[in-house]
C-alpha cells in the first residue's frame, strides 16, 4: 500500500466480539502511528478517527468504513495504520484490542530515470529524468545525474530550480555505449531538497541496459619471413570483441610501389561473437623500407549498420642477413690455428719443420 500526500486512505475496520460475554463501552481509534507534521506550513490536522460502540454481545462483528488523508511527510517513510478497541466487560474490567495495517507514504519530490534498457551499438540514446513536486508547498531543488565510462555522454548535469506543488520537470541527455555489453548499469540521478531546516534527498531508478553489436579490434605486426631479406611478412590479428556477427571489408591495405608476393591487397570476411581470425601477406619494399599507412578497416552488423576500425601505421624495415654461427666460427677457423702458432712459437725445432715444409710446397707447384 503505497500512498502519496494527499491522498485518501480508505479502510474498513472490523470489531468482532470472539468471547462467550458482552463488551460494553467500546472506544474504537484509528490513526497513524509516527504521525507528525515536518512542513513550514501551518500544522496539519490530525488524521486520526474516533468511534463508540455502547454493546457488542458474543459472536458480532461491527464494522466501520473510515478515509483518512495520507499525511505530509518530508521524505519517504514507512509507518502503520493502528485500529485501537478499548472496552469493558460486565465487571467494569477494561480490555484493549489493536490490529496495525503496514503502509507507506510517499515524500514531495519524485525523481524518475527512464532509458531504453535494448540498445544497438553505435545509436544514440536519450535518457529522461522527471522530477515532480508532490507535495504541499513549492521546494528549490538541487537536481545532479550523469552517466557512467561505459557510455559517452555530455557532461555532468547539473541544475537547481523551484517547483510549485504538482509541478514536474523534465531533464534529458544523449547518451551512446562505449562498446556492446550485457548488464550495464546506469547509476541514479539524485535530488536535493530542504524543508523546516532539515535536508533531504531522493534518488531515482538505475537502468539496466543491455547493448548488442559487433566491435572490432584490430594489430598489424612483422612477422618472420624465411628466405629472402628482401621479403617481409605483414600479420594483422582481427578479433571480433562484441556481442554479435560482424562482416568485415578493407581495400587497398597497401599503397602503390609495395610489391605483394602473397596476399590480397583487398579482405572481406566475417567473424562471429568472440572469434579472431590472421591474415598474412610476404611484401617487398622498393627501397627495403617503407611505412605503411593507416588501415581502415569497414564492418557491418545483421542490420546492416556500418563500424569503422582504423589500424595503426606500421614501418617495414629491410632485415640485416643471417650472421654465421659465432660458435662455429671461433671453433674451426679462429682458434686453432693461433693455438698451433703459439706451440710452434715454444718449440724452435718444430717451426723450422714448417718452414721447409711451406718451401717444398712451393717448389712443387712452380714445377707444375
Amino acid at each position: 500500500n503505497v500512498y502519496h500526500i494527499g491522498d485518501q486512505i480508505r479502510v474498513d475496520v472490523f470489531v468482532e466480539n470472539r468471547g462467550d460475554g458482552d463488551a460494553e463501552n467500546i472506544h474504537l481509534h484509528l490513526g497513524l502511528s509516527d504521525f507528525r507534521s515536518d512542513t513550514p506550513t501551518e500544522p496539519q490536522k490530525d488524521p486520526s478517527k474516533d468511534m463508540r460502540a455502547s454493546l457488542l454481545r458474543s459472536g458480532e462483528v461491527w464494522m466501520e468504513r473510515f478515509s483518512l488523508m495520507a499525511p505530509s511527510l518530508p521524505e519517504t517513510r514507512s509507518i502503520e495504520l493502528v485500529a485501537t478497541a478499548e472496552y469493558l466487560d460486565a465487571d467494569g474490567n477494561l480490555y484493549r484490542s489493536e490490529s496495525a495495517l503496514p503502509l507507506t507514504v510517499l515524500g514531495p519530490v519524485e525523481l524518475h530515470k527512464h532509458v531504453h534498457d535494448t540498445q544497438t551499438f553505435g545509436r544514440t540514446y536519450y535518457v529522461i529524468d522527471t522530477v515532480r513536486n508532490t507535495g504541499d508547498v513549492r521546494l528549490n531543488l538541487s537536481f545532479r545525474d550523469a552517466a557512467v565510462d561505459e557510455f559517452q555522454s555530455e557532461s555532468v548535469t547539473e541544475e537547481s530550480f523551484e517547483l510549485a506543488p504538482r509541478e514536474m520537470r523534465i531533464v534529458s541527455y544523449a547518451v551512446k555505449a562505449r562498446r556492446p555489453g550485457e548488464g550495464l548499469v546506469l547509476p541514479p540521478a539524485r535530488c536535493t531538497y530542504s524543508i523546516a531546516g532539515s535536508t533531504y534527498t531522493v534518488t531515482s531508478e538505475s537502468p539496466i541496459v543491455d547493448v548488442f553489436g559487433p566491435l572490432i579490434e584490430a594489430k598489424r605486426y612483422v612477422g618472420d619471413a624465411p628466405g629472402d631479406t628482401d621479403v617481409l611478412q605483414v600479420c594483422m590479428d582481427v578479433k571480433n570483441i562484441g556481442n554479435r556477427y560482424a562482416g568485415i571489408r578493407a581495400y587497398s591495405i597497401f599503397p602503390e610501389g609495395i610489391e605483394i608476393l602473397n596476399g590480397s591487397n583487398d579482405l572481406s570476411f566475417a567473424l562471429a561473437a568472440g572469434a579472431s581470425r590472421t591474415i598474412s601477406w610476404l611484401v617487398r619494399c622498393p627501397n627495403g623500407s617503407c611505412m605503411l599507412p593507416p588501415v581502415d578497416l569497414v564492418y557491418f552488423d545483421s542490420e546492416n549498420n556500418m563500424f569503422r576500425c582504423e589500424v595503426s601505421p606500421l614501418k617495414l624495415e629491410k632485415r640485416s642477413p643471417e650472421i654465421p654461427n659465432m660458435s662455429r666460427i671461433t671453433e674451426s677457423t679462429v682458434v686453432d690455428e693461433p693455438i698451433q702458432l703459439r706451440n710452434f712459437e715454444a718449440h724452435p725445432f718444430g717451426f723450422e719443420m714448417v718452414i721447409l715444409l711451406l718451401i717444398s710446397a712451393l717448389i712443387w707447384v712452380r714445377s707444375l
